[in-house]
């Protein structure tokens, strides 16, 4: 396959930084370098998994997956410290906690054994995302360039994964001390065949932005929609996006609740972007780990409900439902859910568990508004077989950690997320609800930049838009 000159080279650079706003071509200049020395070995690291799977795609395009290794950070860390926990302080609870395999991975990879075995055989190390590092995580990065060639690229002002008191974000001005500037990517390729104007003004804001400062609003490429009822009533329905890959952006990432219930609301056309740990179902796990049968049960069809729609609306649960609660046993009733459930209650297998799921969700009338949720369960049941679900734990973190890897089928609903969950995507048009409350420059630039083509910007009733645009009719 023809290789083409990469905007910059990385090979080029020994130990350096290149800045690299949001959808100027970095992924296709790493592999465009990648492509170009394909006879050399790249560890290439990044932050979350949408990141991997976009390199790893345009990598394989050009026909060079063989030279490169491709992981997040944190999926390095946690692989290092669960292969060597010992002397480093490393327990795995119910959750994964990404903040303490970090800190074991630091103090592992000064084992130098450790540190030769990881590098082995790489002839350079490629560091994307980098502006969301960690104080830890650039210490490790840091630590592996002292004896690998190491360049980073990233943007401060994407900086927005900023989550942990207890280990901060590195900040730009120490990237630049540890790693020298290279140079800046200057076009804005994601918008030169779909809204150049909309790239331009992407491109022009950035200044502004960086000093917190409102920005002008264009013309035409942006909708500003004020919303005639509130949220809850359905107030956000004509500023939905309608063609192509699609999004509407809840501002406050912290709020899962209010993104699960805008997509409950809207079930039928839209899903919620999980984030990446599944805290959700890591949770429910862990409630039935030493749960009767009967207590399974009864938290397996509330955790559905979490999951899909009218479920306590068929017969069938319902009488399910009031047995477990009243005699902690299924009923003697004669049908295809009840003696599901009696087979789980004989069994406690992991199969007949996921059958009673199957058949909770399969109501005529019943839309799952968090597929990826209630779908990585079932991977994880199905997985144990007859095994009983004392295991699930394992087995639901086994699920996860696959589903980060593999890249979800495309869809034609709307993905309702954050600026956190979607990171690393692009769609054709992105509805941002309440840009008022959009905590931060960074989360700001970071929604707006997903958007390929078209950008809404919805406000709802007794809400502004002055927080961080300036235009003469918004008010």
């Amino acid at each position: 396959m023809t290789t083409r000159s990469p905007e910059i080279d990385l090979t080029t650079i020994d130990r350096g930084s290149v800045t690299a706003p949001a959808g100027f071509g970095k992924t296709q200049v790493i592999a465009d370098t990648i492509s170009r020395h394909s006879k050399r070995r790249f560890l290439v690291l990044t932050h979350t998994n949408a990141g991997v799977r976009a390199l790893h795609d345009r990598i394989t395009t050009l026909g060079a997956a063989r030279s490169v290794h491709i992981d997040t950070i944190s999926g390095l860390a946690l692989r290092l410290a669960r292969a060597f926990p010992a002397g480093v302080g490393w327990h795995e609870g119910t959750g994964i906690n990404h903040s303490a395999a970090t800190t074991a991975a630091l103090a592992i990879l000064r084992r130098p054994t450790v540190r030769r075995a990881l590098l082995h055989g790489y002839d350079q190390i490629i560091v994307d995302e980098y502006q969301d590092c960690s104080t830890t995580q650039h210490h490790i990065i840091s630590h592996l360039a002292d004896h690998t060639p190491t360049v980073v690229l990233g943007d401060p002002l994407q900086a927005i994964f900023d989550f942990d008191p207890d280990d901060p974000l590195v900040s730009w001005s120490d990237v630049l001390d540890t790693f020298p500037h290279f140079g800046t990517l200057s076009t804005p390729h994601r918008w030169t065949h779909t809204s150049p104007l909309l790239g331009h003004w992407l491109k022009t804001i950035r200044e502004p932005l960086a000093q917190a400062q409102p920005v002008p609003l264009p013309l035409g490429d942006i909708t500003v929609y004020r919303m005639p009822r509130p949220l809850h009533e359905g107030g956000l329905h004509g500023a939905l996006p309608k063609f192509g890959s699609r999004a509407v952006l809840i501002p406050d990432s912290q709020k899962s609740h209010e993104i699960a219930a805008l997509a409950k609301t809207l079930a039928s056309i839209a899903a919620v972007h999980e984030s990446a740990e599944h805290p959700d179902l890591l949770r429910f796990v862990h409630k039935i780990s030493d749960a009767s049968p009967a207590a399974i049960l009864l938290l397996t069809v509330d955790f559905t409900k979490t999951t899909t729609t009218k479920i306590s609306a068929q017969s069938q649960v319902k009488t399910l439902v009031k047995n477990l609660e009243d005699k902690s046993r299924p009923g003697t009733t004669n049908n295809e859910l009840n003696n599901l459930a009696r087979r789980f209650i004989e069994t406690s297998a992991a199969h007949d568990l996921a059958a009673v799921i199957r058949k909770v969700i399969s109501g005529p009338n019943c839309r799952t508004y968090r597929p990826g949720l209630l779908y990585t369960l079932l991977t994880a049941l199905r997985s144990l077989g007859n095994a009983p679900t004392t295991e699930l734990l394992d087995a639901a973190r086994t699920a996860i950690d696959t589903r980060r890897r593999i890249a979800p089928p495309p869809t034609s609903r709307i993905n309702i997320g954050s600026t956190l969950r979607v990171k690393g995507l692009e769609y054709d048009s992105v509805t941002i609800y309440d840009p008022n409350r959009v905590p931060s420059a960074q989360h700001l630039y970071v929604a707006l930049s997903r958007a390929r083509r078209h950008i809404t910007l919805a406000i709802p009733p007794h809400s502004q838009l002055d927080k961080w645009f300036v235009h003469p009719n918004l008010n």
